[in-house]
C-alpha cells in the first residue's frame, strides 16, 4: 500500500478532517489535525520518486534539508567583505545575508563573533564603554520585518541576541573569543529573489552605526557574522 493511501486510512480511523489541495499542478494530501492546545497541518509531498508526511505546528510543511549539497554557512558581507570592524558613525554600514537568486533560503541560526583582548561585560567587547548607537540586527522574512533589541554592550550579545546556552567567552592570553549564536527551532524563510517583487525581497541585515575601527571600537582583533541554514 502507497505510503499516502495508508496515511489517508489511518488519519480517517482517527477521525482526522482530510482534504485534497492542488500544489505545483501535482496532488498534495493536507490533513488539519486538532488538539486541546494547537493546529497541526500534515502534508504528503512527493520528493522525486518519494512520499514524505511533513509536519508542521505553524500551518505550513516543515522542510528538511535534502542533502549536503542543500546547507550553506555563510557571512553577511557589505561590499563583498564580512568584516564588521567598520566606521558607520557617520553613515552606517549595512551587513546583508540576501535573498538567493533561485532557491529559498531555510535560516537554522545566526551567529556573531569577535575576538579582543580583555573582553569585559558593562562595556562593548574590549572598549572602555558602551557603543553610543548599537549594533542592529534586522530579519526579513516572508516580505515581514524583525528588528531585534540593539546590542551595545557584552552582555547584550547574551541577553537580547543568543538563544539561552549558545552564548561563551574564551579566555586566552594573546586575544579572548566571544560567540553568540541564535539558534531557531523551526527554520525561517528567507524567500528568493523576486518572490514579492523587484526590489522588496527577504533579508538578514545587521547594521553598524558606530565606529569599530582601531581603539575608538575596543581595538577588535575580528568581528564578523555566520548564517546557517539550507537551500529548498
Amino acid at each position: 500500500m502507497r505510503l499516502a493511501n495508508l496515511i489517508i486510512v489511518v488519519l480517517v480511523w482517527l477521525g482526522a478532517s482530510v482534504a485534497l489541495v492542488a500544489a505545483d499542478a501535482r496532488p498534495v494530501m493536507r490533513v488539519d489535525i486538532t488538539n486541546d492546545s494547537e493546529n497541526k497541518v500534515v502534508d504528503i509531498n512527493t520528493y522525486e520518486t518519494t512520499d514524505r508526511l511533513e509536519v508542521s505546528t505553524i500551518g505550513d510543511v516543515q522542510t528538511t534539508p535534502g542533502g549536503i549539497g542543500d546547507l550553506f554557512l555563510l557571512n553577511a558581507q557589505s561590499g563583498g567583505s564580512p568584516d564588521m570592524r567598520v566606521d558607520g558613525s557617520v553613515t552606517p554600514v549595512y551587513f546583508t545575508f540576501p535573498a538567493h537568486a533561485t532557491y529559498d533560503s531555510n535560516v537554522l541560526e545566526i551567529r556573531l563573533f569577535l575576538g579582543c583582548v580583555n573582553i569585559k561585560f558593562t562595556q562593548w567587547a574590549c572598549k572602555n564603554a558602551p557603543l553610543p548607537v548599537g549594533i542592529e540586527v534586522s530579519i526579513k522574512s516572508d516580505n515581514t520585518v524583525l528588528v531585534m533589541p540593539l546590542i551595545t554592550k557584552t552582555e547584550d550579545f547574551k541577553n537580547k541576541f543568543s538563544t539561552a546556552g549558545l552564548f561563551s567567552i574564551d579566555y586566552a592570553a594573546a586575544s579572548d573569543q566571544l560567540l553568540a549564536i541564535i539558534r531557531f527551532d523551526n527554520p525561517f524563510i528567507i524567500r528568493k529573489q523576486g518572490y514579492f517583487g523587484a526590489g522588496n525581497d527577504d533579508y538578514i541585515k545587521i547594521k553598524i552605526q558606530d565606529n569599530l575601527t582601531g581603539s575608538t571600537g575596543g581595538n577588535l582583533n575580528e568581528f564578523s557574522s555566520l548564517v546557517l541554514g539550507f537551500y529548498k
